[in-house]
């Protein structure tokens, strides 16, 4: 009998903690269109920001961390099923690796911990430290300034960003280019074994040498469309892997992607969503079959190759578009008891409840 692994993305609007150049996104109110418009800018002309600066990051962080923390307590993320767990390019500043390092630690499941820009101060060489990554992080990067870490099980994998986008680069980037070589983590699902390549943004999109064979493709990004990744996805796909594709919840565009049977319709991974989310902070879950097989063809009863569990917003109870007052009343909803539980039977209580 095949096991079940859980695909989880979580496509979250966040302040990236990327530092580029003299810009610091979680020192900021908002983030900035450009460097002219960001505090960063007001400091480099001789303005007091330093305080505000703070501030905005202390803030940030606690909101942020507390988001985390619910999110993480999703009910699905504990029904003792394998998780694979992807969080945007930025989402996940050095502060908040401990905390996926525990949830993990607690439960069954990997958590591709988006990525941050690699940092050389006292207290990030701590955290390092106590991940066992203080050699390979503490020193200077020519290339390689962002890195994004891979928990599962006891292994604690970090990947260093190779390829460089037009955002990273400064007037005192390289010329030189180097190829992006990448290489499998092995991931253990029941008697199985998942072996998945993690990338970051940029990576994808550069000829990346993967050394050996994998069976899932992990894309974490923080771009203004995901159509720049429809190329790499689909020749992923069609060479019978399966990819996640984590976008920043401002961008959305994210998806699981897996070689599906043409012969079903779906409401998802036809229009109008075509197996995308929009833009807004999201959560997809998709389970699949473990070990990873292609479409079955020529059978007139193929085993199922998906099932998704839930597909939903997430929303905030301080939010000022107040769409958390949407999804109280959807949640009343799925909650009224009827002896014959459907559709109509919900329709007709609703009814009498506005009478």
């Amino acid at each position: 009998m095949s096991d079940i692994v859980r695909l989880v993305v979580f496509q979250l609007e966040c302040h990236p903690a990327f530092f580029r150049d003299r810009l610091v996104y979680l020192e900021e109110p908002f983030v900035p269109k450009s460097y002219n418009f960001s505090l960063s800018f007001l400091g480099s002309h001789g303005f007091p920001t330093t305080d505000l600066q703070e501030i905005c990051k202390q803030e940030y962080m606690k909101w942020h961390i507390k988001r985390l923390q619910m999110l993480l307590k999703h009910p699905l993320l504990h029904q003792n099923i394998p998780c694979i767990i992807a969080f945007p390019e930025g989402s996940i500043p050095i502060d908040c690796l401990k905390m996926l390092r525990d949830f993990v630690a607690s439960t069954n499941s990997t958590i591709i911990a988006g990525s941050h820009t690699i940092l050389e101060s006292i207290e990030a060489k701590k955290i390092y430290s106590s991940l066992g990554k203080a050699d390979s992080l503490g020193k200077r990067h020519k290339y390689n300034h962002d890195v994004n870490f891979v928990f599962s099980g006891n292994k604690i994998h970090h990947q260093k960003k190779q390829g460089v986008s037009p955002l990273d680069r400064t007037d005192v980037t390289s010329l030189d280019i180097r190829p992006v070589n990448l290489h499998s983590i092995p991931i253990n699902i029941g008697d199985s074994i998942i072996k998945m390549v993690s990338m970051v943004c940029a990576d994808a999109l550069q000829l990346p040498k993967i050394k050996d064979d994998y069976d899932l493709v992990s894309i974490v990004s923080y771009d203004s469309t995901e159509k720049h990744f429809e190329n790499f996805i689909g020749t992923q796909v069609e060479n019978s892997k399966v990819v996640i594709y984590c976008n920043d919840g401002k961008h959305g565009g994210s998806s699981i992607n897996l070689p599906l049977d043409k012969r079903p319709t779906s409401w998802f991974f036809d229009g109008p969503f075509n197996g995308k989310l929009t833009k807004g902070d999201a959560l997809l879950i998709i389970d699949i079959p473990s070990p990873i097989s292609p479409t079955q063809v020529g059978i007139t009863n193929p085993k199922p190759q998906m099932t998704v569990k839930i597909l939903g917003s997430i929303t905030y109870n301080d939010s000022i578009q107040k769409d958390h007052i949407v999804s109280k009343e959807i949640s009343e909803i799925k909650n009224i008891q009827e002896h014959n539980v459907d559709g109509f039977a919900k329709s007709r209580t609703l009814k009498i409840c506005q009478l």
